[in-house]
């Protein structure tokens, strides 16, 4: 049985080691390999989030540890999600979908009223996944920060970030 839980600092290396399959990882559905390559995410940056007040991590784990993980900061009525990560051989089996939900719960019980978050413009099917949840492309993108990758690199140039939204129920 799937459980949510907040991220503790021993958690770290697992999400580490999870978030990094997921995202670059050959086998997944959500892999961003060929687009960018190296680690996406390391552990200092992730320790650096359990620091701060303002943001939050939440887990899907089971008995054997995190199935995913996503990333959490609300600022005034905006929850903004990122990182949503699903180890690769349990994707497209609704660990995703659980832990969209719980960030969105989450959202409301901190005063949110929408959900924001950002893709790769070139990820259609990622865009869709979300669209098919209720999130609807704003019309505004985000540079693809080149120059200030935290670890991985761009191997394709005039990538941005599209932004999707979605209304929060009021709690």
């Amino acid at each position: 049985m799937i459980t949510i839980q907040r991220c503790e600092p021993s958690d770290l290396p697992a999400v580490v080691r999870l978030a990094n399959a997921a995202y670059r990882e050959l086998g997944g559905w959500t892999t961003e390999h060929g687009v960018v390559f190296g680690d996406r995410i390391g552990q200092a940056d992730l320790a650096a989030d359990l620091e701060n007040p303002d943001k939050s991590i939440l887990l899907a784990v089971e008995d054997d540890g995190p199935l995913g993980c996503v990333r959490l900061e609300v600022q005034g009525d905006i929850l903004y999600v990122g990182l949503l990560a699903v180890r690769p051989d349990l994707q497209a089996k609704g660990v995703g979908r659980t832990l969209l939900a719980a960030a969105e719960a989450y959202g409301v019980a901190h005063g949110a009223g929408f959900a924001q978050l950002s893709v790769v413009s070139i990820r259609a099917e990622l865009i869709a996944w979300y669209e098919r949840r209720g999130y609807a492309l704003t019309g505004s993108t985000a540079p693809f920060v080149y120059d200030q990758l935290p670890v991985g690199v761009a191997q394709r140039p005039g990538l941005e970030f599209v932004i999707l939204e979605r209304p929060l129920p009021t709690a």
